[in-house]
C-alpha cells in the first residue's frame, strides 16, 4: 500500500514519496462555528502567510442540502471573449456573442392528417371549377376525369403520404383532396387546386351491379342450400330402401327354412312308422 501512495500521492515532488497528510476532524465539526473562525482570522501565523480579510467574503455564503453553494457573480471578473462562428443562424440573425448561441427554433407545425382515399369505381363529377356533365373512374392508385363526352380530360396520382390525388402532368402541378365522405348517398366531397368544392357520386350502374352481384351471391347459396337438402333426403330414401329389401329377405329365408323343416318332418314320418305287424308302412299306390 505504501508503494502505491508513494507512486501515486508524491504530488509535484516527484520524488516517489507520498505527501498526504493526516487530516483532522476540524472541517467538519467547527462548520457554522463563529468563534473558531473568529480565532483563525485574528491568528498571527495565520495572517503572516495570507491575507485572511480576503477569505471573509466566503464566510457568508449559504449551502443548499447537498452542500453545494451557489455561483456568485464576480464584479472584478472580466471574461474572456468568445470567439463565436460567422455563419448565419436559421432566422438569418448572428450569433449571440455571450454564447454563440441563436434563436430557439419554433415548434413545428402538426402534420395533416391523411385524407380520404376514393373507393374504386365510376363517379359523377360536379364542381364550381368543373366542366357540367364530367365524370371519373377510380382505380387503385389514379382519378381518371373525362369530359361530357367521355374524353380523357386529366389523370391525377394518389401521393400515398397524405392520400392527396396529384396531377402530375399539369403545367404547373396540382392536387384535389377528398376532405368527407356520405355513406347513404354514396358521395366524397373534395376541394380543387383553387380550393373550390367538387364531388364524386357513384353511378347507379355501380349500385344495380353490385345488387345483382348479391343477389347472385344469395342465389347460389339458396341452390346449394336446397341441393344439399335434395341429397340428404335421396340419402335417406336410399337407405330406407335398402334396410326393408334386407328386412324382406331375412323374412324370406325364415320362411324357407321353416318350410324345409316340415318336409324333413313329414317324410320322416312317412317312412319310420311300422304298420301292425311291426313292419314299415309302405306307400299305397293308386290304381
Amino acid at each position: 500500500v505504501q508503494e502505491y501512495l508513494d507512486s501515486k500521492f508524491d504530488g509535484d515532488y516527484n520524488d516517489g514519496v507520498s505527501h498526504l497528510k493526516n487530516l483532522t476532524l476540524d472541517p467538519i465539526f467547527t462548520m457554522n462555528d463563529a468563534r473558531y473562525f473568529d480565532v483563525i482570522n485574528r491568528s498571527t501565523h495565520a495572517n503572516f502567510h495570507i491575507d485572511m480579510s480576503k477569505l471573509y467574503d466566503y464566510y457568508d455564503v449559504t449551502y443548499d442540502e447537498d452542500s453545494n453553494r451557489p455561483f456568485i457573480e464576480d464584479s472584478n471578473f472580466t471574461p474572456e471573449p468568445v470567439a463565436c462562428p460567422t455563419d448565419l443562424c436559421w432566422d438569418g440573425s448572428t450569433r449571440d456573442p455571450a454564447d454563440c448561441s441563436c434563436p430557439d427554433l419554433p415548434s413545428p407545425e402538426p402534420s395533416p392528417s391523411q385524407y380520404l382515399k376514393i373507393g374504386l369505381g365510376d363517379y359523377d363529377l360536379q364542381g364550381q371549377d368543373l366542366q357540367p356533365n364530367m365524370t371519373a373512374k377510380a382505380t387503385a392508385n389514379q382519378l381518371i376525369v373525362y369530359d361530357s363526352v367521355g374524353a380523357e380530360v386529366y389523370r391525377l396520382t394518389i401521393d400515398t403520404s397524405d392520400n392527396r390525388y396529384v396531377c402530375q402532368q399539369c403545367n404547373p402541378v396540382w392536387h384535389w383532396t377528398i376532405e368527407s365522405y356520405n355513406q347513404s348517398l354514396m358521395m366524397y366531397t373534395g376541394n380543387t387546386a383553387n380550393d373550390g368544392d367538387f364531388t364524386l357520386t357513384a353511378k347507379d350502374t355501380d349500385s344495380g351491379s353490385s345488387t345483382d352481384l348479391a343477389d347472385s351471391k344469395s342465389s347460389d347459396s339458396d341452390f346449394l342450400i336446397n341441393a344439399g337438402i335434395v341429397v340428404s333426403v335421396i340419402i335417406i330414401l336410399v337407405s330406407g330402401a335398402a334396410m326393408v329389401s334386407m328386412m324382406n329377405k331375412s323374412e324370406e329365408d325364415t320362411i324357407g327354412m321353416v318350410k324345409a323343416g316340415s318336409v324333413d318332418q313329414t317324410s320322416s314320418d312317412t317312412v319310420d312308422s311300422p304298420d301292425e305287424n311291426g313292419e314299415p308302412k309302405s306307400e299305397e299306390s293308386s290304381d
